[in-house]
């Protein structure tokens, strides 16, 4: 062997070049940056089914699923509906739209009645419960949740109540929350988490109406029982019997069937909840977010390059020792960059550089087909969106059909709920007739075509006039 011998080794013959590999064999301890990867193949393939015959297996959604759960899009109900809301609190796409949806369904949602002084009396009422923000809660949990559970919590009014209300002086009534029935009206809403309540009998729903329960998490149930002694706090305003099986260590609270109303978006009968609309492009707003974080993965090494120094030449039968290697580093990690750096040094030693081409990567072309995908489904035309230029007109306009429909349900599924809690104030106060609700717009379409129809009503006396300057105003 010749050269230096305390930096290469050469060898002449095979017994010197084995006696070589024997005296480097720990060299690969110097060497930094090698990283190992393992691949994990199915347990139940097609190999060698027959002698020299194999059938490759195949790759579906499932199976991608399998090897990355936190991409997948689960298929039990509860979890659709955790994936629905948390796209909508982490994706500003959804969040835009459904809070669109919300805001323009309930536009303008005002309540009306023959008589006047009785108008005055609904319409302070539906300012006292705040009519318009509970109207616009619900139709962002149909949109965003597909299930919409809904609680009503009575008041008992006095006649100096109910004429301070016709009056529109209800801001100077008190109102006693009593556990009555007569002269019992709704006076305030609150909606409840679906993911917090359960079934109690999955079964139910094929024999009759069924009953639910909300289940309590470990850390809510903890926090009411701790303060069950201490004067002026939650615990203390619950009802009676919730306070019993609280403190008999009960988490399943049932939800009295006579307050808490349940409304769906588009549920299949045979299903215990509906999946929400966003459902169906979960797999697209997945693939978004991947994408994003392709993108900042790649900004991490945008500016990167690769060098690599090559020390011997196995050609020429010249093999590096850990002090070769260990020299070349040390002069390398000498060097605090930004300028040039001298380097001495022999024939045996090679140097390649590699550029980062990831700006080829970064830009926003290939976002297009996902996002062009998320609008389709939420029922936006591209054109509108102005993702896309093209489309022709058919396709926009049976997109934008779409979503002019689900705004047009969401307001059925919500004029249903109000229809029946106004029905509770007309039988609680005696009235003849209910109250009727109004849309600044009663349909979703041509606005010219609309207004049009109704000078056409007004002037056949169908409709009054402060209702036609009401609707054009």
């Amino acid at each position: 062997m010749s050269n230096d011998p305390s930096l290469y080794l050469t060898w002449d013959s095979d017994s010197q070049r084995q006696e070589a590999y024997a005296q480097t064999s720990d060299n690969i301890q110097a060497y930094e940056g090698i990283q190992r990867s393992s691949a994990y193949s199915r347990k139940t393939n097609f190999i060698d089914i027959e002698p020299s015959r194999s059938v490759r297996s195949s790759f579906l959604r499932s199976d991608y699923d399998a090897f990355r759960p936190g991409e997948s899009v689960s298929n039990k109900q509860k979890r659709i509906i955790k994936q629905c809301m948390q796209a909508y609190d982490k994706v500003g796409i959804i969040r835009n739209v459904i809070d669109l949806m919300s805001d323009f369904s309930s536009q303008g949602l005002v309540l009306v009645h023959p008589n006047k002084t009785i108008e005055k009396f609904y319409r302070k009422w539906w300012q006292e419960i705040g009519g318009v923000d509970r109207s616009e809660r619900f139709l962002n949990y149909l949109y965003r949740c597909g299930n919409v559970v809904v609680r009503r919590h009575t008041a008992k009014i006095n006649r100096q109540q109910e004429k301070n209300l016709r009056n529109s002086l209800a801001a100077d009534v008190k109102i006693e929350t009593l556990k009555v029935s007569k002269r019992e009206i709704p006076w305030s809403y609150d909606f409840i988490n679906p993911l917090a309540v359960d079934i109690k009998n999955n079964g139910s729903q094929m024999v009759g109406k069924p009953e639910f329960v909300l289940n309590l998490s470990k850390n809510s149930y903890e926090a009411l029982v701790k303060t069950d002694n201490s004067p002026n706090t939650i615990f203390k305003t619950l009802p009676l019997d919730i306070q019993k099986r609280l403190q008999n260590g009960d988490r399943k609270i049932p939800l009295d069937p006579e307050n808490v109303q349940m409304f769906y978006y588009k549920k299949d009968d045979w299903l215990l909840w509906a999946n929400p609309m966003i459902y169906a492009i979960l797999d697209d707003i997945i693939m978004l977010e991947k994408m994003k974080l392709a993108d900042v993965a790649a900004l991490d090494g945008a500016i990167s390059n690769v060098r690599l120094w090559t020390v011997g030449d196995l050609d020429h039968k010249i093999i590096p020792t850990k002090a070769a290697i260990n020299k070349l580093r040390d002069i390398l990690a000498s060097n605090v960059g930004g300028g040039t750096m001298d380097l001495v040094w022999g024939p045996e030693l090679k140097f390649t550089e590699s550029q980062s081409q990831v700006y080829k990567f970064l830009g926003g072309d290939k976002y297009q087909p996902v996002l062009t995908s998320i609008y389709a489904g939420l029922g936006i035309p591209p054109t509108l969106t102005g993702a896309s230029s093209g489309g022709g007109y058919s396709n926009n306009f049976v997109s934008l059909k779409t979503l002019i429909e689900r705004l047009e349900y969401g307001r059925e599924v919500l004029s249903q709920f109000w229809r029946h809690e106004i029905k509770i104030v007309q039988k609680a106060m005696g009235f003849r007739l209910p109250a009727e609700i109004h849309f600044d717009s009663i349909i979703l379409s041509d606005e010219a075509a609309q207004k049009k129809l109704l000078m056409d009503l007004a002037d056949r006396d169908i409709i009054s006039q402060e209702t036609l300057l009401e609707r054009l105003s």
